[in-house]
C-alpha cells in the first residue's frame, strides 16, 4: 500500500491527557459505558499491558505502507502530542510512573515494529 496518514490521532491513547476539561469528558463519557472510550482512555483493564490500545500496538500493519505521514500539534488540547507523533520524548514528565511508562515506550515501539525511519515524516502543525 502507498501510503498512511493520520491528523493528530490518539494512537498511543488517552491515558496521559493532562487536559482537565478532555478528562472529565472522557469520564462522563465512559458512564454511558462506552467501549470505545474506555479503551481509548485505557481503563478497559487494571493492567495497562491488558488493554485494548496495547494490544493492537503489537500487530504490525504499519510496515505494508510505503509511506506514514503523522501530523500533531503541540496545541492540540485533546490529543498529546507525542501521541499524536508516536513518539516518546525523553524529557516528559507525563510519564511518571515507571509501569505505566515502559508500557508507553513498549507501545511506541510495538507500533514501529518493521518500519525504516525513511517511511516515516512527522508534521508539526502550529496555529
Amino acid at each position: 500500500m502507498h501510503g498512511f496518514c493520520t491528523l493528530s490521532s490518539p494512537h498511543l491513547g488517552y491515558a496521559t491527557c493532562k487536559n482537565k476539561l478532555v478528562k472529565i469528558g472522557l469520564w462522563f463519557m465512559q458512564t454511558w459505558k462506552t467501549k470505545s472510550i474506555q479503551q481509548l482512555s485505557m481503563g478497559d483493564a487494571q493492567d495497562i499491558t491488558d488493554s485494548f490500545m496495547y494490544k493492537i500496538s503489537q500487530f504490525r500493519g504499519l510496515k505494508w505502507f510505503k509511506h506514514i505521514v503523522l501530523f500533531s500539534s503541540v496545541q492540540d488540547g485533546y490529543v498529546t502530542f507525542d501521541s499524536a507523533r508516536i513518539q516518546i520524548f525523553k524529557n516528559t514528565s507525563t510519564y511518571d510512573q515507571q509501569k505505566q511508562g515502559s508500557a508507553y515506550i513498549e507501545m511506541a515501539t510495538n507500533i514501529f515494529d518493521g518500519v525504516e525511519d525513511a517511511q516515516v515524516t512527522r508534521v508539526d502543525v502550529n496555529f
